[in-house]
């Protein structure tokens, strides 16, 4: 995830979700993350979790690398190495 320019992200559930489905496709999902952020630069352990319509929940630990995405851009003077 690309940091903010305060140096942190807010990370969605989508974000780390991969294709959370309810077995019989009958219930919708809620999906949570926990902790649920912001998060600094740097890796973070979150835990996903869904629940269905009938509280049922599951969960799964993922990591979450937050990055600065600012490129630098150096200019030198003329005449200069």
């Amino acid at each position: 995830m690309a940091a903010d320019d305060s140096c942190s992200a807010i990370i969605r559930p989508s974000d780390v979700d991969d294709g959370s489905a309810e077995s019989d496709g009958s219930d919708g999902l809620t999906l949570a993350l926990n902790p649920a952020g912001p998060f600094s630069l740097g890796q973070h352990k979150v835990r996903l979790v869904a629940t269905d319509s009938h509280g049922a929940t599951n969960s799964t630990t993922a990591t979450v690398t937050v990055v600065e995405s600012d490129a630098v851009a150096l200019r030198c003077a003329a005449g200069s190495n």
